[in-house]
């Protein structure tokens, strides 16, 4: 099997490279030298010849145009790419829970990029994937950029007290990135039903930041400190993800709790 991916160097690319090498899967990493997703024609060499491509390249922190851009110009380019040299490949897109929600550009662009990729599913027959994720957590996560228990991990190993905006009770659904590597791996070998397939990647649980501290309390044994903004109201997920369809179809699970997944750090 001959898999090409994009965003190989990010947090979950690096983790899902690991997975790919370990089972000795020949992958095309994406090369900015001499790819541009914007510019379908470079791609060719890059999806010839390929059974499945799995798109996890964007950007979640950057302007509004930016984001617009990349996310979704970037998702298009690809599958013009497709359109035009490989019919046959699988594309397996890395989505986002705020697709469902759309109230910040991100969830916009990455719900555009699915709605792209499944108008080119549609009209040539390109099947493809979109895996909803949650929150994703787990070593390797950038503090202070995406991921609220990388910066909390971040605080505690500087001596710092977390810094909580609201009052802790807000809560989010998260799913360690070994699970999240896991499902790919599924969706790589899934033979679907319908050209365009989606599917929920999440615990199907919420967890407050309140209890995630106390986990944290009991792996490291000792209080942690806690300074609580509650003038800021920052609220809980508005959407709750249902990973009904990854266990029916995929034969995909959570193996791995929060409870667990924090230990790792």
């Amino acid at each position: 099997m001959n898999i090409a991916i994009t965003g190989q160097n990010g947090f979950l690319g690096k983790h899902l490279m690991e997975k790919l090498k370990k089972e000795k899967i020949d992958v095309t990493e994406f090369d900015k030298s001499k790819y541009n997703l914007l510019q379908p024609e470079t791609l060719q060499k890059f999806v010839q010849n390929k059974n499945v491509i799995i798109h996890i390249a964007a950007v979640n922190r950057d302007t509004n145009f930016n984001l617009l851009n990349i996310n979704v110009m970037g998702t298009a380019g690809l599958m013009e790419a497709l359109s035009l040299y490989n019919l046959k490949a699988k594309v397996i897109f890395t989505s986002s829970y705020q697709a469902y929600v759309q109230d910040n550009i991100y969830g916009l662009s990455k719900k555009l990029a699915e709605e792209i990729i499944k108008k080119y599913a549609t009209l040539f027959g390109i099947k493809s994937i979109s895996l909803r994720i949650s929150n994703i957590f787990g070593p390797g996560c950038k503090p202070y950029y995406n991921s609220v228990i990388a910066t909390f991990i971040d605080q505690i190993k500087q001596g710092k007290p977390l810094s909580i905006n609201g009052d802790g009770s807000q809560s989010r659904d998260f799913i360690y990135v070994e699970d999240v590597v896991n499902a790919i791996m599924k969706a790589v070998v899934y033979e679907q039903e319908n050209v365009f397939e989606s599917f929920d990647i999440c615990s199907g649980k919420k967890t407050s930041l309140r209890e995630i501290i106390n986990i944290l309390e009991e792996n490291t044994d000792k209080k942690i400190p806690v300074t609580y903004n509650k003038n800021v109201n920052t609220g809980s997920e508005k959407v709750s993800m249902d990973n009904t369809m990854a266990k029916e179809k995929l034969q995909w699970s959570q193996k791995i709790t929060i409870k667990e997944g924090l230990k790792f750090f």
